[in-house]
């Protein structure tokens, strides 16, 4: 680009994961002292020049400000099992500089006491958007167990008279076996995020030496975390696993924009309209996204699904929704 606002978001210009090791590597050859994780942890011009200031991390506040400015109603998008809603920067660009953005994250984070259920999660987290939202519409959108949240966010705000103006569901399926007790949720989570599962000890727990040099080679924003962040993220996957198994949802009233991981599916696996369909007084208008579920959130099929919600949104904001 010719010219780059100080304030403006690296994710909102475009930048993803990829990009920012390509940004961080012409720096490096420009003389510039730059990581990926500097560009992850502060985004824009003017906060990379406090680059070492511990202070000035990603944060692990329950409500996360993405984009805070905007005229429009914010969309909050909820965290998947991990507990962490910093994949959803890259939504800047695709919804808009005058769409309000904010993430909602794991409590497992800030409190040493997890969630019961999905309903307490819903119930915590419609306490938080109302703090900068106190009435709707609400736009909500969840990825995985975060769509179950989203769900619920919705029944309890219809129930409670509010507007819900997009409910968006991301590869996100109710009463589901998921084998809870006899799960073994360590590999499958070190898939998620991308870490091979040899970095499981004999002994069946982590090894977080080796999976945090892997996290910090690879320079992306899980490279800000800690030890204790890491394990905080496992803690949150197991429990929300848990209690996925046992949410059962209400009825909702309006459609869903729904998305389908194509790879890696069963033969026997759920649709969004089989799914959800019994249960929703409205329509599911599913798009199929050619990709893993655990990658969804990989820049290409972010940028699809962030064109898709732009699209639904523009067309509540038009008045035709």
């Amino acid at each position: 680009m010719d010219r780059v606002g100080a304030d403006v978001s690296f994710f909102e210009l475009g930048g993803d994961s990829i990009t920012a090791l390509k940004l961080a590597a012409r720096a490096r050859a420009a003389g510039i002292e730059l990581t990926p994780r500097d560009v992850f942890t502060h985004q824009t011009v003017e906060a990379l020049t406090r680059v070492g200031d511990p202070e000035d991390r990603l944060g692990f506040e329950v409500l996360l400000p993405i984009r805070a400015s905007g005229s429009r109603p914010p969309v909050f998008f909820v965290h998947p099992a991990g507990g962490l809603a910093w994949p959803y920067l890259q939504f800047q660009r695709p919804l808009g500089p005058d769409q309000p953005v904010y993430g909602l994250q794991a409590r497992a984070f800030t409190q040493a006491e997890l969630p019961g259920s999905v309903e307490e999660m819903a119930a915590d987290y419609i306490a938080q958007i109302r703090a900068v939202r106190p009435s709707g519409p609400y736009h909500l959108v969840g990825w995985s167990l975060g769509g179950l949240v989203a769900y619920e966010m919705a029944v309890r705000l219809q129930a409670d008279g509010e507007e819900v103006g997009m409910l968006a569901l991301i590869d996100s399926y109710h009463g589901q076996d998921l084998d809870s007790e006899r799960r073994e949720v360590l590999p499958e989570l070190l898939e998620a995020i991308g870490v091979d599962e040899t970095m499981v000890a004999s002994d069946g727990a982590p090894d977080l030496a080796k999976i945090m040099a892997v996290l910090a080679e690879r320079g992306d924003a899980l490279a800000t975390l800690g030890e204790d962040d890491l394990v905080n993220v496992y803690r949150n996957y197991e429990n929300g696993v848990r209690h996925a198994e046992n949410y059962r949802p209400g009825r909702y009233t309006g459609d869903i924009v729904f998305f389908t991981a194509l790879r890696g599916r069963a033969a026997d696996s759920p649709t969004g309209h089989g799914n959800w369909g019994p249960l929703v007084d409205g329509g599911i208008e599913d798009h199929p996204v050619d990709i893993d579920h655990h990658l969804l959130m990989e820049p290409g099929p972010a940028a699809e699904i962030g064109a898709v919600l732009a699209a639904a949104l523009d067309k509540i904001h038009d008045g035709k929704g």
